[in-house]
C-alpha cells in the first residue's frame, strides 16, 4: 500500500505495523485503528472514536459491519470457524425431520454432520461419512417470534460455521489488511468524490483476498480417520494413511 499504509505480514500481540509516508507505524488492532487505515488510503483526515460527529467517522460508523460481513463470508478463515452442537427446537417442518436453533453469533453455515454415533457421543460422524448431510438455512416462527434454523434429516447434529466475529484483536494481519481495503474501496467516493479511487480499491482487494485465501487454506488439513472395518489397504487405494 504505497503511501496510504503497507500492511505487513507479521503481527506482534495485537500490534500491527504498516508503512505510511515513508516511516513505520505501530498501531493496535481496533475499530478506529482499522478504519484509520482506510482513511489513510484515501488521504481523509483520521479519527480518534467512532462517535465523534465528522464525516469520517460517521462513514466508518456506515460501512464497517458491511465490510466485516462481506468479508467473513469470502472465506471458511481459521479465526472465524466454529463447531456447534445442535439442539431440538419446538418448531417443525413439512419436509425436513429436524429443525434446529443455531447459534447467537452464526453468521453462514459451512456443513452439517452427524456426532455421536453408537453412543459414542465424544466421536462425530464426519469422520465416518465422505459426503456432507444435506441442510438447509432458513426462518421460522410465527409473526413476533421468528428464529433462524437449520433444517436438516441428521439426529445429533454438529454444525461447522463461519462466526461473526466482532473482536479486531482475533483478526489476523492479512484479514485487517482486507478489511482496510475493502473500506477504502467503500469511503473513496463519500469522501474524495473519486470513483477511480474506489474501483482501485477494489482491484487490490481482489488480489489480497486471493491471496488471503491460499494462506488460510494451506494452514490446516484435515486428518483422516480409517472407517470401522476399513483395512489399511482401501485406504491406501483412496491415497490415504492410517490416522
Amino acid at each position: 500500500m504505497t503511501n496510504g499504509g503497507r500492511l505487513l505480514a507479521s503481527r506482534l500481540g495485537f500490534i500491527i505495523s504498516f508503512y505510511h509516508n515513508g516511516r513505520v507505524v505501530f498501531m493496535t488492532v481496533s475499530m478506529v485503528g482499522i478504519c484509520n487505515m482506510a482513511l489513510r488510503l484515501v488521504k481523509s483526515q483520521s479519527i480518534n472514536s467512532l462517535d465523534e460527529a465528522s464525516d469520517q467517522a460517521r462513514k466508518c460508523r456506515e460501512f464497517y459491519d458491511m465490510a466485516l460481513d462481506f468479508l467473513l463470508r469470502e472465506a471458511v478463515w481459521h479465526f472465524a470457524k466454529s463447531f456447534f452442537q445442535l439442539g431440538d427446537s419446538v418448531l417443525t417442518h413439512p419436509h425436513w425431520r429436524y429443525v434446529y436453533k443455531l447459534p447467537a453469533d452464526f453468521l453462514y453455515a459451512v456443513r452439517v454432520f452427524s456426532c455421536g454415533l453408537d453412543g459414542d457421543e465424544n466421536y462425530c460422524a464426519e469422520m465416518l461419512s465422505e459426503e456432507d448431510a444435506r441442510f438447509e438455512i432458513a426462518r421460522l416462527g410465527g409473526s413476533t417470534d421468528v428464529s433462524s434454523v437449520c433444517l436438516t434429516d441428521v439426529p445429533r447434529a454438529m454444525l461447522e460455521y463461519v462466526a461473526r466475529v466482532t473482536d479486531p484483536t482475533v483478526f489476523d494481519a492479512h484479514f485487517v489488511e482486507l478489511m482496510s481495503l475493502k473500506l477504502a474501496a467503500l469511503l473513496a467516493v463519500p469522501l474524495t468524490g473519486e470513483p477511480k479511487m474506489a474501483q482501485y480499491y477494489e482491484g487490490r482487494l481482489a488480489a489480497a483476498l486471493q491471496h488471503a485465501r491460499v494462506l488460510n487454506a494451506n494452514e490446516g488439513r484435515h486428518r483422516r480417520v480409517k472407517r470401522p472395518g476399513e483395512s489399511s489397504f482401501v485406504l491406501a487405494r483412496r491415497g490415504l494413511r492410517r490416522g
